[in-house]
């Protein structure tokens, strides 16, 4: 049980760190009409690794059961530790990996991981 315990503790603070190290992306539309026929957008989006674990924890278990919640929580939390260390390869390698996951698991849970994963892919 200590044992347990101890690795319960080290898991617990790994997830505070990366969460601490989440990337922000924020949302912020505008548009700028002129006098010729163009006008300009600016766009900002914010996603954070604790808005996405709540949308996959509000997806019902008839469309994505416990276990598949854990494995997906578990891909999203790896891609979140690669994202610190910048190599584009490595970030693209484990958004191949979650997103073949969610590919199979069905729409829910992409709505839900999309815009986690689009942005960890953009920022590298």
């Amino acid at each position: 049980m200590a044992t347990l315990k101890v690795e319960q503790a080290r898991t617990d603070q790994e997830l505070e760190v990366l969460r601490l190290k989440q990337a922000q992306i924020s949302v912020h539309a505008e548009a700028n009409p002129t006098q010729n026929q163009y006008a300009s957008l600016t766009s900002t989006v914010t996603v954070t690794l604790d808005q996405t674990l709540h949308s996959i924890d509000t997806i019902p278990d008839s469309a994505l059961n416990a276990v598949d919640k854990d494995a997906l929580k578990e891909l999203l939390y790896s891609l979140e530790g690669v994202k610190t260390t910048k190599d584009k390869s490595k970030i693209w390698d484990k958004a191949k990996e979650v997103l073949k996951f969610v590919a199979d698991k069905g729409a829910d849970a992409a709505i839900a991981v999309l815009p986690l994963v689009m942005a960890a892919s953009c920022s590298a």
